[in-house]
Formats: C-alpha cells, structure tokens, sequence
C-alpha cells in the first residue's frame, strides 16, 4: 500500500510539471507573440501562408526571367515631372508665309464665290 501510494506521488508529481512546463512554453509563446506585435512583424497564420506563397510566385517569376521590381539589380524608373501642355516650336517668318498662301488662297476663292452667289441671287430677285 505505502508503495502504491509512493507511485501514485510520483505519477502526480510528474504530471505536474509537464503542466507547468507546458504552460511556462505556452506563457514564453504568449511573450514571443507580445513583442512581435510591438515591433510590428507578427503575422497569423493565414498571412504566414499569403506570404510564403507570394514569395513562391516570385520566385518561380524571376526563374522563368521575368524581370521584377524592387529585387536587387533591379533598375528605378527615374520620375520627370514634365508639363503637360507641349510648347510650339518656334518657325520662320517664311515658313508661316509659305503656310498661309494656300489658305488666304482658299478663302479668296470662298469670297468670290460668296459674291457671285449673291450676285446671283439678287439679279434673280431684281426680275420679279
């Protein structure tokens, strides 16, 4: 009997300190969670799984030599800021004289025309 009681405080005993290290592991988690959410890298498992498989998609990428931005070697676009409104170029007197012949001539032809038509139309009046 003394000896069945012995194993049974044993028993007991062990029990106990499986449980009080498994809850001194689960308080060092706990900790470990704690400060990574202080420094801002505590991921759950979910985006634990996101990420690995984003990394995996960037890798498999980069093998098939797709060139990706942001990884080492990678060039940055230099950013312009430019103006929108492109400004004229700038031409010679002749060059504009050259240009505007051909429509002062059109609209000569536009004029006479005009007049004619109103000529026309105003002796064609005249004989009622």
């Amino acid at each position: 009997m003394a000896r069945l009681a012995e194993i049974e405080r044993q028993e007991a005993e062990e029990e106990k300190k499986r449980e009080e290290a498994k809850a001194l592991k689960k308080q060092r988690e706990r900790e470990k969670i704690e400060q990574q959410k202080r420094d801002g890298t505590y991921l759950t498992k979910a985006q634990r799984e996101e990420k690995l498989k984003n990394e995996m998609k960037l890798k498999q990428m980069v093998e098939a030599g797709a060139k990706v931005g942001g990884i080492a070697g990678g060039e940055k676009k230099k950013v312009v800021y430019d103006n929108k409104k492109k400004k004229g170029t700038r031409r010679n007197p002749e060059e504009i004289k050259v240009r505007a012949k051909p429509l002062f001539i059109s609209l000569m032809f536009l004029h006479i025309t005009l007049l004619l038509c109103s000529y026309i139309l105003f002796d064609t009046i005249s004989w009622f």
